[in-house]
């Protein structure tokens, strides 16, 4: 509040009647000027707000005309798929029915045909277009813009052995057809290319190629063929199990300790990882405890402490507010005074809060097995003590070195199985959702996290319920009959000093030799062996 002063004058012998008229005369100029900036200022114009949803059924993307005033059906549609623009209007998408009017209504939908969307980025957009604004813009599916109507993709080698590999590729012609192929060769060589394969549509194509040679690095590539263009996929190594090995330790009985293990490998390589096991008597391998050492707390701001929104980023629009109660509602179960909830009237509801999470730092024991990840959140589903549909989603995603989708989790009010006890859609009911003691997918290098809630009452949406305390930490195993993570060298030539880490016994090793975010495949056997007397 503004303090207001009281300004004191003398009385320099004017009556009281001329001071009043005075003033009666200043009040009338000042009302008249008032009056006249009135009715020449229109005041600020109002920008009425729309609220849709949008959901992809099949090859259909549903859009419901959900709050707000109706669209003409002029209003135009966008459809970007891989950086090709399809354009519709509102009367091409809406039913006949529901366009007699000549408006697009709330409760009305319209439904949009998707073709030929494999592997690409697709994004759905509604421009109104007496003002031309975009009211509503959503990302439908993550996936690739290519400056050409067809594209590949280099997939992940499988079947790694016996020099040989098979070798992967995705492709989208649209409504084109061509030819695909792989090209592959040894670092330093001339590339080798298979057969052309006729193709056209969307799918998958496979090759098996032989006679590689067991200790090199292999690089392979897809390639297409249209119109007569040639565009080429990701160039990603083949690594086969023999692309390190650990030398044979001489003597093999040692007193002495630590001692060198060096490895044969590539001098490419990036990096080289010495693995160990040990055993009592050479018969049973059970270094391991099994128990499971944890990180500490990866988010920022996971519980909202800050009293803000700080380390957690917005993706596409809509407001997140925190404060340290909800409306009308319950206090968070969970320890702290701040929760995360929308509040804002219009909010987008396709928008979400997350933040992302680097695990390139436990990337060897990813890809060994041997890493765990906790991911939860806390929310609440009804915070008006009322029965409406208040409904919240929560993701957890997981993407390799390449920014690419890797597999992830969703969890939805009305979802069973919560972590904690209860279910979506208990009036107060707070419960924990998420992974918990959840392996890591191999290849993994990010995870990302991310929630929204809404009210949905049938007709229109409104923004509510309650978020809390989110974690993720990651777990590392001490395995029990298993191969335990010993150093990373990351400088050729391949070597560390190895100092017993569990004293007197028997121990085995091997190695694991690293290329441009991809690990050679395990070996069956160990590569060395000794006695630690």
């Amino acid at each position: 509040m503004y303090e207001m002063t009281n300004n004191c004058r003398k009385n320099y012998a004017v009556s009281e009647v001329l001071s009043v008229l005075l003033l009666i005369s200043i009040a009338v100029g000042v009302f008249v000027g008032v009056h006249s900036l009135i009715l020449q200022d229109s005041g600020p114009s109002i920008q009425p707000s729309i609220t849709f949803f949008g959901k992809l059924v099949g090859d259909n993307f549903i859009v419901e005309h959900c709050r707000g005033p109706s669209l003409g059906l002029d209003s135009k549609c966008v459809v970007d798929i891989g950086g090709y623009y399809y354009n519709y209007s509102v009367k091409d998408l809406l039913s006949s029915e529901s366009k007699e009017n000549n408006l697009w209504n709330i409760g009305e939908r319209i439904v949009c045909k998707l073709e030929n969307i494999s592997y690409l980025k697709v994004t759905f957009s509604i421009i109104e277009n007496k003002e031309n604004t975009i009211v509503y813009n959503q990302i439908i599916q993550d996936g690739l813009i290519s400056q050409n109507p067809y594209i590949v993709l280099t997939l992940n080698p499988t079947d790694i052995e016996n020099e040989s590999a098979k070798l992967w590729l995705g492709y989208n012609f649209r409504n084109y057809s061509g030819t695909v192929r792989f090209s592959y060769k040894k670092l330093g060589s001339s590339w080798v290319n298979t057969p052309w394969e006729s193709k056209s549509g969307s799918g998958t194509y496979c090759k098996t190629i032989n006679s590689l040679i067991s200790d090199k690095i292999y690089i392979y590539k897809a390639e297409l063929t249209c119109q007569s263009n040639t565009i080429n996929g990701e160039e990603i190594p083949i690594l086969q199990n023999n692309i390190t090995k650990v030398n044979k330790i001489i003597p093999y009985e040692l007193s002495s300790s630590p001692i060198v293990i060096n490895a044969a490998g590539d001098s490419q390589l990036d990096s080289v990882t010495l693995y160990y096991r040990w055993s009592s008597d050479n018969t049973s391998w059970d270094t391991g405890s099994g128990v499971t050492t944890w990180s500490s707390e990866l988010l920022t701001n996971p519980s909202f402490e800050t009293g803000d929104t700080t380390g957690w980023s917005n993706g596409g629009g809509g407001t997140m507010s925190v404060g340290t109660d909800c409306p009308d509602g319950e206090e968070s179960p969970c320890g702290g005074i701040y929760y995360a909830y929308w509040l804002e009237t219009n909010a987008n509801i396709n928008s979400y809060a997350y933040q992302n999470v680097d695990l390139e730092t436990y990337a060897t024991y990813i890809d060994a097995g041997r890493a765990k990840i906790n991911a939860t959140g806390w929310f609440v589903s009804d915070e008006y003590n009322v029965s409406l549909n208040d409904e919240f989603f929560m993701n957890v995603r997981f993407y390799d070195g390449s920014d690419v989708y890797i597999s992830g989790f969703g969890y939805q009010s009305g979802g069973t199985n919560p972590i904690s006890q209860g279910s979506g859609n208990n009036f107060d009911n707070w419960a924990q959702y998420g992974i918990t003691n959840y392996t890591i997918p191999t290849g993994a290098r990010k995870l990302q996290i991310r929630f929204f809630t809404w009210e949905y009452t049938g007709s229109n949406f409104h923004d509510a319920g309650s978020a809390d305390k989110f974690s993720v930490r990651v777990g590392i195993v001490d395995t029990i009959n298993n191969w335990n993570f010993f150093q990373t060298d990351y400088n050729s030539p391949w070597s560390w000093s190895f100092n017993f880490p569990l004293n007197e016994g028997y121990y085995e090793f091997y190695s694991i030799g690293r290329y441009n975010n991809y690990s050679e495949i395990t070996p069956f056997n160990a590569d060395a062996l000794c006695k630690k007397q």
